[in-house]
C-alpha cells in the first residue's frame, strides 16, 4: 500500500454537538463520508508499519505518531480460534489506547490492520452511535430537574396556573439517564448520568384576557382553555387609535437610488412591533417567559413541540460558557461506537461467536512444549540455542496464552527446564538449582516471573560450561604440536604454549593424534590397499563389462560393478531411496528390482528371513521403457 503524508492522517478533533437539521451530522467528527474515504485508503493515523522478527510490527497511531507493538493478523482463511485470539489481542491493544487517542484514529488503526473490508461495519456503528446521541432527548431517558430563570437561578413553580407563574422562566434542566448496554449487548461502556438544560421558548401573557403569545417565532398563539393553559383570544393592537388598527405593516417607507433602506415617514403616533411589545411597560397587565403547557415529558410529540426536532444540547447551568458537557457526551458516545464497531469486525472477520479458545490453547502449548535448546536445521545441521535466546522464543509463544492460568495444560518453567540441554541441566542441579513453587504460580505475571528465574540460573550455568570448555580447549591446542605419521610429537614450541584456544566450532572441526593407533584404524588400515569383497558377476559378451549376478535369483544386475547411485532410478546424483523421486513407489516390479538390484551389488544387505524371488528377464522388459536412459544396462543395450 502506497505510504501517505502526514497531512492524510485524521487528526480532526470532534465537533461539538449542533442544531443542525441533517441528523446523520450531529456530533459527527469528522462527517460520515470523508471518514469512509479515508478508512478505504487505510492510511488515516497509521504510517507505514515495521516488522519485527519475533512476528510483532510497530505501527504509529494519531497526529502524535504514537507507536505501538500489535502482532499481525492472520488471512481470512485461517482457522476461527487462530484468529479470535489475534483480534483479542488487537482489541486490547485499542481498548488501552481509547483514553489517549481519538476514535476516530483507532478506527483507522483497526481498519489498517484487518485483512477484509470494515466500511459496511463502520456505517452500522455510525448510525447506532447516532441513535445513542438521540436517546439524550427521549423522555424514556429523561426526568424533571429544575425551570431555570434567564438570570441562571432556579425558579419553584407552585401550580400550573399562569396567574402566578414568575416571569423569567428562559430554562428547564433535564436529569439524564442513558443505558445504550440494556438495549445493545454490543456495548461495552456503562450507564451514562448527567444533567442538561434546554432553552425553552418565550411567550408574552397577558393577565387581563388570559392571552399568550409566542415571542420570536411565526407560530400561531398557543391555545388555552380547559385543556390547555391558554385562552383562543386574537392578538389585539394595544397602541394607536381604532383607524389604525390593523395597520401594523402599513408604515411607509422608501428606497434609495442605490437601494438603501429609508427610515419610515414621521408619524405623530409610533406602532411596535408585536416582537417589541413584551420588553414595553403595560402597567403591569402582562408578563414575559415561559407559559406553555408543562406536558413535555409525558410524550415524545409533546417535547419536541415544545423543544423542536433538534435541540440545543446545554450545561447544567445554562448561562455559563461551556463545553465540557458537550465533549463528555461526544466521547462517551465516540466509545460506545467503538464498542460496537469491534463487535461487528470481530463477526465480519472471525466469522462466529462460539470460538472454543481451548484449540489456541492446546496449538501454542505444543509449540512451546516442541522447544529444544539443540535442534536441527532445515539442512539437517545442529544448531544451539544459548538459553536467552530460548527464553526469547518462549516469550513471543506467551504472548498467544491467555490469562487464566487455569486453562493452560503445561507449566512454563517446567517445560523451559526440559527443554534445555543435557549437560546444562546437570550442571544446573549440581549447582543445587530448585524450581519455584509450582502451586503458587495461579496466575500469568507469576508462571513469568518463574520462568525468569529459571532462565537466570541457567545462563549462569551456561556461562560457566563455557568457560570450563574454552580452558579444556586452550589446554588441548597447547598439547597439540607437530606430527610425524601418526604419531604425535610431544615436543612443542613457546609458540604453541601461548597459543591462543580454540573457539567451540574449531574444537568440534579439530582432529587430534594418540601415540598408538586405535583398533579401528588398524582394521581400516589393515583393508584399506586390499581388493573388495569379491560377488559372483556376469560379463556382457558385446561390451565386456561386468554385472554383478545374485545366483540366489538367478538374476542379473541391471548396472555394473562399482555403480555408485540409486538403485530405483538409476541416477548418480543420489544413492539413497529416500532420496529418489519414485522412492516410495507402490508399484511391485520396481520395488522388487530395486531389492534384486541392491541384494546384488550388495548380498550383506540381504536378511535371513528374506523370501528367494525369481526375476525372469520378461519381468524386466516389462521396464525397459524406464531404464532405456541407463547406457549401462545389461538389459538395455541393443
Amino acid at each position: 500500500m502506497a505510504p501517505v503524508t502526514n497531512e492524510q492522517k485524521l487528526t480532526t478533533t470532534p465537533k461539538i454537538l449542533t442544531t443542525a437539521n441533517n441528523s446523520t451530522n450531529i456530533m459527527s467528527s469528522p462527517t460520515i463520508k470523508a471518514l469512509l474515504a479515508r478508512i478505504s485508503t487505510a492510511a488515516n493515523s497509521v504510517s507505514s508499519p515495521s516488522s519485527l522478527d519475533n512476528g510483532y510490527k510497530t505501527v504509529y497511531v494519531g497526529k502524535d505518531q504514537h507507536p505501538v507493538s500489535i502482532s499481525a493478523l492472520d488471512e481470512v482463511s485461517a482457522p476461527a480460534w487462530k484468529k479470535a485470539a489475534g483480534f483479542d489481542e488487537l482489541s486490547r491493544v485499542v481498548f488501552s489506547l481509547a483514553d489517549t487517542h481519538e476514535v476516530a484514529d483507532l478506527v483507522a488503526l483497526i481498519s489498517q490492520e484487518l485483512p477484509i473490508a470494515t466500511n459496511v461495519a463502520f456505517q452500522e456503528a455510525h448510525t447506532e452511535s447516532v441513535a445513542i446521541m438521540k436517546s439524550a432527548f427521549d423522555i424514556r431517558n429523561l426526568s424533571a430537574a429544575a425551570f431555570i430563570n434567564n438570570a441562571g437561578f432556579v425558579i419553584k413553580l407552585q401550580s400550573e396556573d399562569l396567574d402566578v407563574r414568575p416571569e423569567g422562566i428562559g430554562y428547564f434542566r433535564f436529569h439524564c439517564d442513558i443505558d445504550p448496554a440494556a438495549n445493545d449487548k454490543r456495548v461495552l461502556q456503562p450507564a451514562f448520568n448527567f444533567q442538561f438544560s434546554l432553552k425553552l421558548p418565550q411567550h408574552v401573557y397577558h393577565v387581563n384576557d388570559k392571552r399568550v403569545e409566542v415571542v420570536g417565532t411565526p407560530r400561531k398563539p398557543v391555545v388555552s382553555g380547559i385543556g390547555s393553559l391558554f385562552a383562543q383570544t386574537p392578538p389585539r393592537n394595544l397602541f394607536g387609535t381604532e383607524s389604525e388598527k390593523g395597520d401594523d405593516d402599513s408604515s411607509s417607507s422608501g428606497t434609495d437610488r442605490d437601494g438603501t433602506v429609508l427610515p419610515p415617514a414621521a408619524s405623530s403616533s409610533i406602532l411596535a412591533s408585536p416582537k417589541m411589545r413584551f420588553i414595553l411597560d403595560s402597567g403591569g397587565n402582562t408578563k414575559s417567559g415561559y407559559f406553555g403547557s408543562l406536558d413535555f415529558l409525558e410524550s415524545q410529540n409533546a417535547f419536541h413541540s415544545t423543544f423542536g426536532p433538534t435541540p440545543t444540547l446545554l450545561p447544567a447551568h445554562p448561562i455559563k460558557v461551556e463545553t465540557l458537557l458537550k465533549q463528555e457526551f461526544q466521547k462517551y458516545c465516540d466509545r460506545c461506537k467503538l464498542d460496537i464497531y469491534l463487535n461487528l469486525c470481530f463477526q465480519d472477520y472471525v466469522g462466529s461467536d462460539n470460538v472454543d479458545t481451548s484449540l489456541n490453547v492446546q496449538e501454542v502449548s505444543r509449540k512451546i512444549t516442541s522447544l529444544r535448546q539443540s535442534w536441527k536445521d532445515t539442512h539437517g545441521r545442529s544448531q544451539m540455542d544459548t538459553p536467552d535466546e530460548l527464553f526469547n522464543k518462549y516469550l513471543q509463544l506467551s504472548a498467544s496464552l491467555p490469562h487464566d492460568v487455569q486453562e493452560w495444560p503445561l507449566q512454563l518453567c517446567t517445560a523451559y527446564y526440559s527443554a534445555l540441554s543435557p549437560s546444562l541441566s546437570e550442571k544446573m542441579a549440581l549447582e543445587q538449582f530448585k524450581m519455584p513453587a509450582l502451586v503458587m504460580l495461579t496466575t500469568k505475571s507469576k508462571q513469568l516471573e518463574a520462568l525468569r528465574v529459571v532462565r537466570a540460573h541457567a545462563a549462569t550455568c551456561f556461562k560457566v560450561l563455557e568457560d570450563e570448555e574454552s580452558r579444556m580447549n586452550k589446554m588441548l591446542r597447547a598439547m597439540i604440536g607437530p606430527k610425524k605419521g601418526n604419531v604425535m610429537n610431544t615436543q612443542y614450541t613457546e609458540e604453541h604454549r601461548n597459543a591462543p584456544a580454540f573457539t567451540n566450532e574449531e574444537a568440534r572441526s579439530q582432529v587430534y593424534f594418540q601415540r598408538s593407533m586405535s583398533q579401528a584404524e588398524t582394521t581400516i588400515q589393515q583393508y584399506k590397499d586390499g581388493p573388495a569383497p569379491s560377488i559372483p558377476t556376469k560379463t556382457d559378451s558385446k561390451t565386456g563389462i561386468e554385472y554383478p549376478f545374485d545366483e540366489s535369483n538367478n538374476y542379473v544386475s541391471r548396472f555394473p560393478v562399482g555403480f555408485r547411485g540409486c538403485y530405483m532410478c538409476g541416477s548418480q546424483d543420489h544413492f539413497k531411496r529416500t532420496d529418489c523421486p519414485e522412492g516410495n513407489t507402490q508399484d511391485r516390479a520396481k520395488r522388487k528390482l530395486f531389492f534384486a538390484d541392491m541384494h546384488a551389488h550388495k548380498p550383506h544387505t540381504r536378511r535371513s528371513n528374506d523370501e528367494n524371488v525369481s526375476i525372469t528377464h520378461s519381468t524386466v522388459t516389462l521396464l525397459t521403457s524406464a531404464y532405456a536412459a541407463y547406457p549401462n544396462c545389461i538389459l538395455c543395450i541393443p
